[in-house]
């Protein structure tokens, strides 16, 4: 596998992480207090064997009513940085409506460029039903998935529910997180054990929670144990090379606008 084929493969597991890696996961205790409202926007920069070469960006727009059900109104974007989109270009866009009591995906469409190659897909969730509707206008397909009885998340609903946690009360009683996912028509289910750490960050030793999987690939989440959750980093398994074994992709936090009122934070 050359570098090029490597930026490949990584650009569309970038696309995939915003379309078909969405989640659910059991209900655990929520704390009360809210870390997040809207017009908060969250920039990751991407990093693959050790270079950044993309952004993926998240945007709280709003609370707002989708099919009567409250919701927040979610915007994100994913591009690539101008040197690497010599090699391969991405740049996508999604909007989706994910519920405030449990952050289920309600609906997601998302506008998709990879290097000139354009498709629009449409993810619903049929809630009536128990069956969320896919379609892609490139290969002019939809697929139904029947009989699914789960909340699932996107990738904004995913860090939304993480940051919504009760972490002294699941690492107290030592409650795994499940959190299964589909790929298509495809399930897992991998556990994740939540624990505190702590970490440097801007020259402050903070505390932090890390939320890793047992076993399997050791998907990483870290947030900053703050008043707001801050999400700190995500580490996902992307690809084995022969000889190199496991190849991650990391997102970094690189900037957090909390809301409106409140200064930016660089990263």
């Amino acid at each position: 596998m050359n570098i090029y084929q490597i930026y490949k493969k990584f650009i569309i597991i970038l696309f995939l992480l915003n379309i078909n890696y969405f989640l659910f996961s059991e209900n655990i205790k929520f704390i009360i207090n809210q870390p997040f409202y809207p017009n908060e926007k969250i920039i990751f920069s991407l990093n693959l064997l050790g270079i950044n070469i993309a952004e993926m960006k998240l945007e709280l727009k709003s609370i707002t009513n989708f099919n009567s059900i409250p919701s927040y109104f979610i915007y994100g974007e994913n591009y690539t940085l101008p040197t690497v989109s010599l090699i391969y270009y991405i740049s996508n866009y999604y909007y989706a409506y994910i519920t405030t009591n449990d952050f289920t995906t309600l609906f997601h469409e998302e506008f998709f460029n990879e290097s000139k190659i354009y498709d629009n897909i449409i993810y619903t969730n049929l809630i009536l039903s128990n069956s969320i509707l896919i379609y892609s206008k490139l290969s002019n397909k939809i697929i139904l998935i029947t009989n699914y009885n789960y909340s699932i998340r996107n990738i904004a609903g995913i860090l939304y529910y993480l940051r919504k946690l009760d972490y002294d009360y699941i690492i107290k009683n030592n409650i795994p997180i499940n959190i299964d996912y589909f790929y298509l028509r495809h399930t897992k289910s991998p556990l994740f054990k939540a624990s505190y750490c702590y970490i440097t960050n801007n020259n402050k030793l903070m505390r932090a929670i890390n939320i890793i999987e047992i076993g399997g690939d050791n998907r990483t989440f870290c947030l900053l144990d703050d008043e707001y959750r801050t999400p700190y980093q995500f580490i996902y398994p992307q690809f084995k090379i022969i000889g190199f074994g496991i190849i991650y992709i990391s997102g970094n936090l690189k900037e957090f606008v909390r809301n409106q009122y409140q200064n930016q934070t660089k990263y």
